[in-house]
């Protein structure tokens, strides 16, 4: 009786919950670099459920942005359906660093998981050199400036005149690379986005509830499987591709199935996904079912996404912290860095 114990007690410990919720990604997490890695994720839940997925992008930094502060905080997916063996895979591009916050729906109750995705080493790297390059050209312009002052007075009015005229070009090119940025992926869309296509007596279509994309917002599709103008009430499949038109680049991929309807209702009979277009520029989207006779039913189509500026107050942090780097430097070449002059002085 005892070894028997032992023996359950070590599967237990062994072996987790099958009903445990949790996440696995490839590559490893701590290799993930975001807005670069298609990245396979699964996500493990009970079997023969229903389910949803949410992901949350990381909140903002008080100091420092990332490369798309416009979708800190925001919804990225918001993904439904039924699942068999309790694993739901889908691959996507993670687009900043920090931490994702994931609520999973399932088996009836909200489980809550966290994916902690670290800046690219690349991106620290060049942040690091940029910082220098900003510091050294503060010290150097505060030695030329202790350099060609000859009375305290003037000194201070020549500093205070670099300091003004560096925050000016400052504001002035991050502002316009800012606007250039949001006006180049700028991209109209009008009308109703509904796309169909038909096989036989089948037709698969697909709705949007927005007539446009805008980064930052999240867009639904209701996907739904029709047979002789009958709501077909039995499990169908639907993969979905986003692939995005200027860096030729799979965004995201995943298959969601429908659970079987009731006689009574059919509230279940369609498939709806929430997902955010976190750049500005034209995405092309493809969904494929797989109807009862085995053949494969497709719509695609391209959509615009338009393009947002960061916040005010984004920029602004930004600049405070670039001229803050700049006005070190300036203060440094102007007290700390001997001169002739100063040394001469000293000696006297």
């Amino acid at each position: 009786m005892r070894v028997f114990l032992v023996f359950c007690s070590m599967l237990f410990f062994a072996f987790p919950a099958l009903g445990a919720v949790s996440i696995s990604t490839s590559p490893q997490v701590d290799q993930i670099r975001p807005d670069l890695d298609l990245v396979d994720t699964q996500v493990r839940v009970t079997p023969n459920s229903e389910y949803e997925i949410i992901v949350r992008t990381p909140e903002s930094h008080p100091l420092i942005s990332t490369d798309f502060p416009i979708v800190e905080g925001t919804q990225l997916y918001h993904l439904r359906g039924f699942t068999k063996d309790g694993i739901i895979r889908f691959k996507t591009i993670y687009p900043i660093r920090g931490t994702y916050k994931i609520s999973v729906l399932t088996g009836g109750t909200w489980e809550y998981l966290e994916l902690d995705i670290n800046e690219t080493p690349g991106e620290i790297i060049n942040l690091l050199i940029f910082s220098g390059f900003l510091l050294l050209l503060g010290l150097l312009g505060g030695y030329l400036l202790q350099k060609t002052a000859k009375a305290e007075g003037e000194a201070q009015k020549l500093n205070l005149t670099a300091s003004v005229i560096l925050l000016a070009l400052l504001a002035g090119s991050f502002s316009g690379e800012v606007q250039a940025h949001s006006a180049a992926h700028d991209i109209e869309q009008k009308g109703f986005l509904q796309w169909s296509a038909s096989e036989g007596d089948h037709t698969f279509s697909v709705q949007f509830d927005s007539n446009q994309a805008i980064v930052g917002e999240s867009v639904t599709f209701h996907m739904q499987l029709v047979s002789e103008q009958k709501i077909i009430q039995e499990p169908f499949t639907v993969k979905m591709e986003t692939f995005h038109m200027e860096d030729k680049t799979v965004m995201f991929e995943g298959g969601f199935t429908s659970s079987k309807a009731t006689e009574e209702s059919c509230g279940l009979c369609s498939i709806s996904t929430v997902v955010q277009f976190f750049d500005g520029a034209e995405t092309k989207l493809t969904f494929t079912t797989t109807l009862p006779n085995g053949k494969q039913l497709s719509v695609d189509g391209v959509i615009g996404v338009e393009g947002r500026s960061p916040p005010t107050a984004v920029k602004i942090k930004t600049l405070l912290l670039l001229a803050g780097l700049i006005l070190t430097g300036v203060a440094l070449g102007f007290f700390f860095i001997p001169t002739k002059k100063r040394t001469a002085a000293n000696a006297v």
